[in-house]
């Protein structure tokens, strides 16, 4: 059951990260968007009207930035898919090594690697 969770875990969080890659870009588009809106409105503004359009454009491109930012912290945090697999294969390879019948089979292939060594070089003489 371990393992099922495991995958499927794996399996979301790479959906996951594979959102916020959306997430990120849409964010600073819509902040580049904003930015442009603001220079626009601020410098060819004729009336008071027009520069508050500027500056509200301002404080929703300020929003979009730093959500953006956000967004690509937390996917920096997140491992890659191929990543994640690599740290669970790493765990199974050191459960498997460390049990018992891991140690009975490190044992035996240091046996067989003495006794071909062995062999190797009473075959040099």
């Amino acid at each position: 059951m371990e393992t099922a969770l495991v995958i499927y875990g794996i399996s979301i969080l790479g959906g996951f990260r594979n959102m916020l890659d959306s997430f990120v870009v849409f964010s600073l588009l819509a902040a580049l968007v904003c930015f442009a809106i603001k220079a626009f409105f601020t410098l060819n503004s004729i009336d008071k009207k027009e520069e508050q359009i500027g500056v509200k454009a301002g404080k929703v491109a300020n929003v979009y930035l730093i959500a953006g930012v956000c967004f690509a912290f937390v996917h920096a945090l997140i491992p890659s898919e191929r990543s994640m697999w690599l740290i669970a294969g790493g765990y199974v390879a050191q459960e498997a090594v460390t049990s018992e019948i891991g140690q009975d089979v490190v044992e035996i292939i240091k046996r067989k690697v003495s006794e071909y060594k062995q062999e190797m070089i009473e075959g040099a003489k």
